[in-house]
This record gives structure tokens, C-alpha cells and sequence, in this order.
């Protein structure tokens, strides 16, 4: 991939497919590894429930309509969520505490936004796919 900066929008919601044209899933959040590597997280449901993957951005091939994986490289290791580090072993009835991505401000009054004909989210003009549900939008 080129070097650019690729803001949330163009990635939450959006449907991941994989370098065998199957479905993953869609993205759901984005973060970054204690290495310093963005990463996407990609939920989908499978019978057993909500499964929740993790890819590195460098899997990414290509960002469209959807987003392109490359194929697995053997060297790679799968990411895991960490939990934070404790002087000692946390005791099990303490809940790990998560880390909450503050949402976006919603836009501007002067700017014009593209309402979502699913869900009724507010987007921004540029948009191509709801912020919310994924939807592709008409501009």
C-alpha cells in the first residue's frame, strides 16, 4: 500500500474479504499493537456466536468497496488482545477494563451531511458507506 493516512471512516463498517474472495467479516474497530502496528479488528457471526478477528494493516491489499487481504504469511503470528499488566495476577473477579474509542463530533450545522436510509446516521458528505451500519450511500 502507498503511504497515506486512512481515517475510520473509510474502514469501520466496511466488509472484509480475504485473498480466496471468502468473507471475514466487517470491520468493526481499529487500534494499535504494543509494537507500534495499526491493526483492524473484524467481527462476523458464526454459529457458536460473535467471532472477533484481529488483522495487521500490512495484511491489507487493497481498500475499496471493501477491503482486500493478502494471503497468511507462515512467519506471522496471530494477534492476540493483551490485557494490561498488573503488579501481580489480577484477582479473577476484577474485570479487565477496556479501552473505549471516543466516537467521532458529529459534523458541523453549516456542512451538509448524508443521512443513512437504514439506519439514520449522520454522515459526512465524502462518505461512501454509513459510519454506523455499513451501508453503501448514496451520495
Amino acid at each position: 500500500m502507498t503511504s497515506r493516512i486512512i481515517k475510520d471512516e473509510e474502514l469501520l463498517g466496511k466488509l472484509v474479504i480475504d485473498h480466496k474472495a471468502k468473507i471475514v467479516g466487517k470491520v468493526t474497530d481499529l487500534g494499535v499493537s504494543y509494537d507500534g502496528k495499526a491493526v483492524i479488528t473484524v467481527q462476523s457471526e458464526t454459529p457458536e456466536g460473535t467471532k472477533e478477528e484481529f488483522f495487521y494493516m500490512d495484511r491489507i491489499a487493497a481498500i475499496g468497496d471493501v477491503i482486500l487481504l493478502k494471503p497468511p504469511t507462515e512467519a506471522r503470528t496471530p494477534i492476540t488482545p493483551v490485557t494490561p499488566a498488573f503488579p501481580g495476577p489480577a484477582p479473577p473477579s476484577v474485570p479487565t477494563p477496556a479501552k473505549q474509542i471516543p466516537s467521532p463530533p458529529p459534523p458541523p450545522t453549516s456542512e451538509r451531511v448524508v443521512i443513512c436510509p437504514v439506519c439514520g446516521a449522520k454522515n459526512r458528505p465524502t462518505a461512501k458507506f454509513c459510519i454506523k451500519c455499513g451501508t453503501k450511500l448514496v451520495p
